[in-house]
């Protein structure tokens, strides 16, 4: 495969030039790039949705092992060819309905060159660009524009995190109010933060080995930059075990909430069978079929009765009340909660008047 080849013929290629190129990538000619790299300086080309025959022409030009430009959406690794290193990370893409769709970037790195290649457009290659303008050119290496590939393809999980945070806060608003759905939720939720540990962890292991020392491929500075990515994405794991110790507790509190709701009714249904038992015991005793019962004969019986029955039931209401089985405060409670309330009408004059001059007193200070 030349550079005279048809296929070639006015298609452009995605590169940025450490001497020539400006702020962005350029669009450059294949038959320009043997001459950019060619000459001093290194050079980064973004492959986007290739085919075979541009990735055979850049493995041709600058001497990569065919293995290492394989794509494998399946994998994460770290490869190394001699003077050559290839890592594939896995970038989140956006989705619908908290699903998780990653998409490979496979990086390749050699002395005078980078060649990255991905499937979708998960690298900002503006904010690769002006992170290596931003470092000093001694450290503008193409191990840095690797880092910065690698951090920019990684740092897409960051907005998944937030939308894991986010659902847990719901989850815990509806264990509070001991909502059905809670559980159902709460397991959606654990599922998709096993999954994104997982493949973050699987990342960080491979970062680990970019920041190694004995990985004498990249520039010192690279593996510094390779270590504090992995630094970020051993907080995004801890925020995960987090965020999943979180549903744990919510669940806690949902089965509380609904131990809570299951006693309260209970004890209603406890408290009314309890005022209906001596009713159902004076009802059957005077629905016998006797002649001699008391007050049978009497004109006011079915009334006295009915009072009867009615002093038991207040007695028994009264009763649970003084018990606490049921709420609000009892008639002896009463005087202590006026008395409360009074001293707290009392002492808020007196709060407003401290509080007003401890604020006084910070402006001074801060003056």
């Amino acid at each position: 495969m030349t550079l005279g080849d048809n296929h070639y013929a006015g298609r452009m290629a995605r590169v940025f030039h450490s001497r020539s190129s400006g702020s962005a990538l350029s669009e450059v000619s294949w038959e320009d790039v043997a001459l950019l790299t060619s000459g001093p300086g290194w050079i980064w080309i973004d492959l986007s949705d290739p085919d075979k025959d541009e990735i055979s022409f850049v493995e041709a030009t600058y001497g990569i092992q065919p293995r290492l430009s394989e794509l494998d959406p399946q994998r994460v690794s770290v490869d190394i060819e001699e003077d050559q290193i290839a890592a594939s990370i896995h970038g989140a893409v956006a989705s619908a309905q908290h699903q998780l769709i990653t998409s490979e970037i496979r990086i390749i790195v050699t002395a005078t060159s980078v060649v990255t290649i991905h499937a979708h457009n998960v690298v900002d290659s503006d904010a690769v660009i002006k992170r290596i303008q931003a470092l000093d050119p001694d450290e503008q290496t193409p191990g840095e524009v690797a880092a910065a590939v690698a951090a920019d393809g990684l740092g897409t999980y960051r907005s998944d995190i937030k939308e894991l945070e986010d659902r847990v806060e719901r989850v815990e608003d509806l264990a509070i109010a001991g909502e059905p759905t809670t559980l159902t939720l709460s397991q959606t939720v654990r599922r998709d933060a096993i999954l994104l540990r997982r493949v973050i962890a699987a990342q960080r292991d491979s970062v680990k080995r970019l920041a190694d020392p004995l990985t004498p491929e990249l520039d010192p500075a690279a593996r510094r930059s390779f270590a504090d990515i992995g630094d970020e994405l051993a907080h995004m794991i801890e925020t995960l075990d987090v965020t999943r110790a979180l549903l744990s507790s919510a669940l806690e509190t949902y089965r509380g909430a609904v131990a809570e709701r299951t006693n309260e009714t209970m004890k209603v249904l406890t408290v009314f069978s309890a005022i209906l038992l001596p009713l159902a015991l004076l009802s059957g005793i005077w629905g016998m079929n006797f002649s001699s019962i008391p007050l049978a004969d009497q004109p006011h019986g079915f009334s006295s009765m009915i009072i009867t029955m009615s002093v038991v039931a207040i007695a028994v209401w009264i009763y649970f009340r003084r018990r606490g089985f049921i709420g609000g405060p009892t008639l002896r409670d009463i005087p202590r909660f006026v008395g409360m309330t009074l001293e707290s009408l009392g002492s808020a004059p007196l709060r407003a008047a401290t509080n007003l001059l401890r604020g006084s007193e910070s402006t001074n200070q801060d003056e």
